[in-house]
């Protein structure tokens, strides 16, 4: 999933990103692996709009492709709104550390 992030990062999509951050507030983000398909899956959301990318892991063609948009989290498949990651203002994303996860549902409790 870092290698995911990365590239992300490194992408066009993060500028994207950035600007949606500059017009929604802070975001929700998930990075999910499809170790089937050598590819991740980035999910960003906020309360009115959401947006996927698959991420290739293989190194070869567009590291980085839009494949959804819509308008309600409620659309999203649950394993796509594990929130596993954050995003800073410039649109990168950065995975939050397990310890990180388990203090914040600890939080809730």
């Amino acid at each position: 999933m870092r290698h995911a992030v990365e590239r992300f990062n490194g992408s066009e999509e993060r500028r994207k990103v950035a600007g949606l951050v500059r017009s929604l507030g802070e975001p929700q983000a998930a990075v999910r692996p499809d170790a089937g398909r050598q590819m991740a899956l980035v999910t960003v959301a906020w309360e009115i709009s959401w947006y996927q990318w698959e991420v290739g892991g293989d190194g070869h063609g567009e590291p980085v492709r839009e494949v959804a948009k819509g308008d309600e989290v409620s659309e999203l498949a649950q394993d796509a709104q594990a929130w596993n990651a954050a995003v800073a203002e410039d649109g990168k994303l950065r995975l939050r550390s397990t310890s990180r996860r388990r203090k914040a549902s600890g939080k809730k409790a």
